[in-house]
């Protein structure tokens, strides 16, 4: 009977070592290439160093078409202000097409408010409108809206404070005009 030599036998302390060898190579490649090339994901920062974070970003948009914001009509953005009494109360409005998109980011300053955002179709009876959102305390918000119908869609602050607020609102979409009724 033939025996190999010692050296041609892995003992199990050798082939641990290959395995994790092997493992830290997967992982190294993984966090390096993989992630940030399939996934967008970066935890080292070496898919920007290399470039392959770019291969995720033309595969997301061509991919991804429902990403896309699209609307009628022309594109437009504003930056509004509004200063609050104590008690009082102010709305912001924004006229916008069924299925319209509007991006919005609103702070309070100097206070918290009671904040309620809402649509109002157009030809609404008076008083009746469909409320997203309705909070109260809140310094900021931001968010995205599809306009589930034809009207005005906007956000109402009150004041509940006792001192002034300033609240600044920074809208960009598709709709006809921003304004305060």
């Amino acid at each position: 009977m033939h025996t190999p030599p010692d050296s041609a036998h892995l003992s199990s302390q050798g082939l641990l070592k290959t395995t994790l060898l092997s493992l830290l190579v997967a992982l190294l490649l993984l966090f390096t290439l993989v992630l940030p090339a399939e996934y967008g994901v970066d935890p080292l920062g070496t898919g920007r160093l290399l470039g392959v974070d770019q291969l995720q970003v033309q595969s997301q948009e061509v991919d991804s078409p429902t990403r896309l914001w699209r609307g009628e009509g022309i594109f437009k953005s504003d930056t509004l202000t509004l200063t609050l009494l104590p008690g009082q109360g102010a709305e912001l409005k924004a006229v916008m097409e069924a299925d319209a998109p509007i991006s919005f980011h609103w702070t309070s300053d100097g206070g918290p408010v009671h904040v309620d955002m809402h649509g109002e179709a157009e030809n609404a009876a008076p008083g009746e409108y469909t409320s997203y959102w309705l909070d109260d305390a809140r310094t900021a918000a931001s968010g995205n809206l599809r306009a589930p119908f034809k009207g005005t869609h906007g956000w109402y602050w009150e004041n509940r404070g006792d001192r002034a607020v300033t609240i600044t609102l920074s809208t960009a979409g598709f709709y006809r005009r921003l304004y305060m009724p």
